[in-house]
């Protein structure tokens, strides 16, 4: 089994980590619940909608299945990550309708596809630290982005297979913090995607990336994923 999770794991990463892992191992239809401390994908998405219920770092998130892609525990079996899937415009989970957009990184639709981690514990490195170390691996000209966003540039080339990144920052609704996105620079051979990670607010934090094409998205998408994992804590208000 761990043989096969390592399989799947590397897979994901090798198409950015972006949408389904998937592999030829075996695996119960749902494992959710049963998964080990290993990166266990499941092994099919699903338009489950009935809930599950996981516990993390002392709060109750519950969370209908077709939302779920995976779960990471620790070595006592406490839950370590939740990751979720959630489509665009309207932050929905998966139906029989858009399931291809969580199965083929090729198909368009994967283009409305979130990738949200929620993680045990708080990210503990402040946007204004994040982007004080992109500097060190950057240009040092400040650069004029999309929708006016400012970023620097990573050293290198996106020739020849090469990956070069772009760092944005920007102050965000919301936040007290500098927000900070790195994406992969169009051209780079790396998957067309920006990632962040960012805090809750209720002592764990949360990864979340998007397809490159929504950049200009970024505030809304940041705040839209915040609201989605909020209105899965245990006694949040559903309307």
């Amino acid at each position: 089994m761990l043989f096969c999770a390592l399989k799947r794991g590397f897979a994901s990463l090798t198409v950015g980590g972006l949408l389904w892992a998937w592999g030829a191992c075996a695996d119960p239809v749902d494992p959710l619940g049963a998964v080990g401390r290993y990166y266990l994908p499941i092994p099919a998405p699903s338009t489950d909608t009935s809930p599950r219920t996981f516990f993390m770092n002392g709060q109750t998130y519950i969370v209908p299945r077709n939302y779920v892609e995976s779960l990471s525990k620790n070595d006592d079996g406490t839950v370590s990550v939740i990751s979720i899937r959630a489509l665009l415009p309207d932050f929905t989970g998966l139906t029989k309708d858009t399931i291809r957009c969580g199965l083929n990184y090729s198909d368009p639709c994967s283009s409305r596809v979130v990738v949200i981690d929620l993680a045990q514990g708080p990210f503990p490195t402040s946007g204004v630290q994040q982007l004080s170390n992109a500097k060190g691996i950057s240009h040092p000209d400040e650069r004029e982005g999309p929708c006016g966003f400012k970023y620097y540039e990573s050293f290198g080339s996106a020739e020849k297979g090469g990956v070069v990144f772009q760092f944005f920052f920007a102050r965000l609704a919301d936040t007290s913090d500098l927000s900070f996105l790195r994406c992969a620079k169009p051209g780079s051979a790396f998957a067309k995607r920006c990632n962040a990670r960012d805090n809750v607010g209720d002592g764990n934090s949360f990864y979340y990336n998007f397809d490159r094409g929504k950049l200009c998205e970024w505030s809304a998408i940041r705040s839209s994923s915040l609201s989605l994992i909020n209105s899965f804590r245990k006694g949040a208000k559903h309307e």
